[in-house]
């Protein structure tokens, strides 16, 4: 087998691995019961117009939109400055930025959850919108 076509599939193999949990999720989504069954038992978008009739929905969902946001405002505003700022400079001390910036595609989410969690509750302020945005 020739290499491109050797990488061609590695490439399809690690989309379909990367793309595998979006398609059961996405299933598991429009499921006309109220269980986490894939794949799904009939089609309903019932859970998706809840977030536009139900109060608790509309409130969750704009919350996670606006944590999002301001998780998101937050890592742009770190990061840019400190990526322009390593590639400007080529200091030595340097490298210890970039290995905590691939730090979290290292450490499972899990253990990063409760290292904040932990972290938090031992401040006293866990369940604040301002912890979750910096967890974020």
């Amino acid at each position: 087998m020739s290499g491109r076509l050797l990488r061609f599939f590695w490439m399809l193999g690690v989309g379909v691995f990367l793309a595998a949990p979006l398609v059961v999720v996405a299933g598991v989504s429009v499921n006309r019961d109220q269980t986490l069954a894939f794949p799904p038992q009939g089609f309903s978008l019932a859970w998706y117009a809840a977030i536009f009739t139900d109060d608790e929905w509309r409130a969750a969902f704009f919350s996670s939109l606006i944590l999002a946001m301001l998780a998101a405002a937050l890592a742009v505003s770190i990061a840019l400055p400190l990526a322009w700022f390593l590639w400007r400079r080529q200091a030595g001390w340097a490298r210890i930025f970039q290995l905590l910036g691939v730090a979290p595609f290292i450490l499972p989410p899990v253990i990063t959850a409760l290292g904040f969690l932990s972290f938090w509750a031992t401040l006293g302020v866990y369940g604040a919108r301002w912890t979750a945005v910096i967890s974020h």
